[in-house]
């Protein structure tokens, strides 16, 4: 039997979608972008919507760094944002991301009936970890912030422990934003799950010009779980209109068991286990910087913004756009065309980010004064952020490539794969933050993020070509 092309991976599952004797949600299958062209507009639709909520989430840094400049209090907020979030992609992106392949099957063989179930047992689930590990986060405070930043004194590190009970709120709100968000993409709707992304850098801007000067850093904290809460909102709202109320049917028991609820937790459980291990890199690089004296944490997180600004915009649409298209392409066995698009991103990658990256190095210095020299932050504080961020953007090409393969793997069902390559990816880590942070400071904790950044890529790269060989030699492939 011949396979189909990329291009007819939508067409074959649009036809379907009419056949008679089936019925298949025809808005969550023939929205899904079809080959380069469609391809291509969705990543550059998203693209242009997340470069305007990055674009505000400077406008926050700015405001931020002007009224708290790099010191203890700054040192304090960065920690207590670092286990939330860790639980956000342990939670709530993972089973977004495994969501996006089982709901493409689901909806390909079993149809909308069964997909819409999937989606409500997928909510409910989600929500109930969430807001377990939400209060287990609060009650553990005091325990989190001792294990993550062992080098704050006594008043820091109370600071931190009252800024992270109220950041605990952040689990449940954003993981289940990334959850819904995921219903939308896989819907084909792009914008408005990442324009409510804006809600959050909003809300900080706001909360701490109008309250930081009476509240200190709690007006920053505050703010961002109002931001979190606001975000997850807007996307609930979008879904509403965009959805045929079959998630929210009356007089229907919602459980957490569904047929294809075994698939997704084989592909979400080494997903979480692979957030668990690379998100423990952060907790690793803060808990060295923490001995590195007042200031540093938050120096090494400044010195990151700049990459996570446009990993946030480039791995944002990159990874949404791709998902859904991949998991299309997987599910009607397109191997080669998976492999074929998998590579041709690659490339570009390879021939545009890269020196892109090279040269935004090379200019470090003159970007951070420009963004962020002003109020309480000083010159040598310019000196510093910029040193770590001329080694940090290096990574932005590798944290690229390892989008795309992360997403083909998850297409592939083969996301377990990801969780050996995250293991030895904490290891090396650890190890050369040991060994270059007492000798180069926090040059050398970017050096070590960096060097397994590309490392990270590169295994991936390996193991998501065996595993397209894998299962194109498996019998009745």
């Amino acid at each position: 039997m011949e396979r189909p092309t990329t291009d007819e991976v939508v067409r074959t599952a649009l036809a379907e979608s009419v056949a008679p004797g089936r019925v298949v949600a025809h808005t969550a299958v023939s929205t899904i972008p079809a080959g380069a062209i469609g391809l291509t507009r969705a990543i550059g639709t998203v693209a242009l919507v997340a470069s305007g909520v990055k674009l505000a989430s400077l406008v926050q840094e700015l405001v931020v760094t002007h009224r708290f400049g790099v010191g203890s209090a700054l040192d304090a907020a960065a920690v207590a944002l670092i286990v939330p979030m860790l639980l956000v992609n342990l939670i709530g992106a993972s089973t977004a991301e495994a969501l996006v392949p089982v709901h493409a099957r689901t909806t390909l063989h079993d149809g909308s009936a069964a997909a819409a179930a999937l989606e409500r047992r997928v909510v409910l689930a989600s929500a109930r970890m969430l807001a377990l590990a939400g209060l287990a986060v609060a009650a553990a405070a005091p325990l989190i912030v001792s294990i993550v930043a062992p080098g704050f004194d006594a008043d820091t590190a109370r600071l931190a422990t009252r800024l992270l009970m109220v950041g605990a709120a952040i689990v449940p709100l954003a993981g289940l934003s990334l959850v819904y968000s995921r219903l939308l993409n896989v819907r084909g709707r792009f914008v408005a799950a990442a324009s409510a992304a804006a809600a959050v850098p909003t809300t900080v801007t706001i909360g701490v010009v109008g309250f930081g000067a009476r509240f200190g850093i709690e007006a920053l904290a505050v703010a961002t779980s109002l931001g979190y809460a606001l975000q997850l909102l807007i996307i609930k709202l979008a879904l509403d209109r965009r959805h045929d109320r079959s998630m929210d049917r009356q007089g229907e028991p919602v459980h957490t068991s569904h047929p294809r609820m075994g698939e997704l937790r084989r592909t979400a459980v080494p997903l979480a286990c692979a957030a668990l291990l690379t998100g423990s890199a952060p907790i690793v690089d803060d808990a060295f910087a923490s001995r590195l004296g007042p200031g540093s944490v938050a120096a090494l997180h400044l010195g990151s913004r700049l990459l996570s600004l446009l990993v946030a915009v480039a791995a944002l649409a990159l990874g949404t756009a791709i998902a859904p298209v991949f998991a299309r392409m997987a599910a009607v066995a397109d191997d080669e065309g998976l492999r074929r698009t998998a590579r041709r991103v690659i490339t570009w990658i390879i021939a545009v980010v890269v020196p892109a990256s090279a040269l935004l190095a090379l200019v470090s210095t003159p970007l951070v004064r420009l963004a962020f020299q002003r109020g309480a932050f000083d010159g040598a504080d310019t000196k510093t952020v910029a040193a770590v961020q001329a080694i940090a953007i290096l990574q932005l090409g590798p944290y690229l490539i390892t989008t795309v393969w992360i997403r083909a793997l998850a297409a592939l069902d083969a996301a377990r794969t990801f969780a050996s390559v995250a293991a030895g990816a904490v290891v090396g880590n650890l190890v050369l933050d040991a060994v270059l942070a007492p000798r180069f400071g926090l040059r050398g904790i970017a050096w070590s993020s960096t060097i397994v950044a590309v490392g990270t890529a590169a295994a991936l790269w390996q193991a998501t070509t065996k595993a397209i060989a894998a299962k194109t030699e498996r019998p009745g492939s």
